[in-house]
């Protein structure tokens, strides 16, 4: 922006940011999965489910970046992805599946399932931005899609974003210096899967003569929400370098902040 007009921004940049978020999720299709003294997998689901389910990750990301026109930046994603999962289920009862004979069983039992599952791993991808506006308005839209191999977790993540966004500038004194605020909203999908350990005697004694003394678990998280609110400000110094903060709430509590800069 220069001479209350937008200017073309240099063609190459170069981008450091990091996210944070947490935000609730629903847990479902609860799978438990037992061996026999006799090597025989047994298995097993989660009747009736009570829960509260809370989970969220820590990214940071490298990006490089090239505008193609002067309104459509595309950029890479190169980073390192850390979160946890935290399945706080009460289960009332389980269904023993095809069991020879008489098939599923029900288990009157109830048991808690509360555990904090931690993950990390490398993620890549890449992205795109739409920005346009008349002086001193300006609205944006970013999409960028990611794919995330944890070191913990069976398969890997795979995450979409979209972010619309209204921006205004703000007057100041400094001719090297523009200032923007936003407000806007985003849409992450980030459906995950879980698994872990537990001991077969805290779902029914009982059970321990068929699914041994260890069992593992597995099962899916969907967020409750994808949607949720962002605000946030820019600082665009000497057109050189770009400095942003960004806070997200209203369903997901999250928060960003980042550098880049363009040559």
């Amino acid at each position: 922006m220069q001479n209350n007009k937008f200017s073309s921004p240099k063609p190459f940049g170069l981008a450091f940011s990091s996210l944070i978020y947490q935000q609730e999720f629903i847990s479902k299709d609860l799978k438990i999965k037992g061996e026999t003294v006799s090597g025989v997998e047994v298995f097993a689901k989660g009747d009736s489910i009570s829960q509260q389910t809370t989970a969220g990750e820590l990214k940071g990301y490298v990006k490089p970046n090239i505008w193609l026109f002067p309104f459509l930046n595309v950029y890479g994603i190169f980073g390192y992805t850390t979160g946890e999962i935290r399945p706080d289920l009460y289960i009332d009862g389980i269904i023993i599946e095809d069991l020879p004979v008489i098939g599923d069983y029900y288990i009157d039992t109830t048991f808690i399932l509360n555990d904090v599952i931690r993950y990390n791993g490398k993620t890549f991808g890449f992205g795109t931005t739409l920005s346009f506006g008349i002086y001193p308005y300006a609205f944006l839209v970013d999409y960028h899609y990611t794919i995330t191999s944890p070191s913990d977790l069976e398969g890997k993540l795979y995450n979409h974003f979209f972010s619309p966004k209204f921006g205004y500038y703000l007057k100041t004194k400094n001719k090297n210096l523009d200032v923007m605020a936003w407000l806007g909203a985003m849409y992450f999908s980030n459906n995950q899967s879980f698994t872990g350990e537990i001991t077969v005697e805290e779902i029914a004694p009982e059970l321990v003569a068929i699914f041994g003394e260890k069992a593992l678990y597995s099962g899916e998280i969907e967020a409750v929400h994808n949607w949720n609110m962002l605000a946030g400000i820019n600082l665009n110094i000497k057109h050189k370098h770009l400095v942003f903060m960004e806070f997200g709430f209203v369903n997901r509590i999250q928060a960003s902040v980042g550098y880049g800069f363009m040559f």
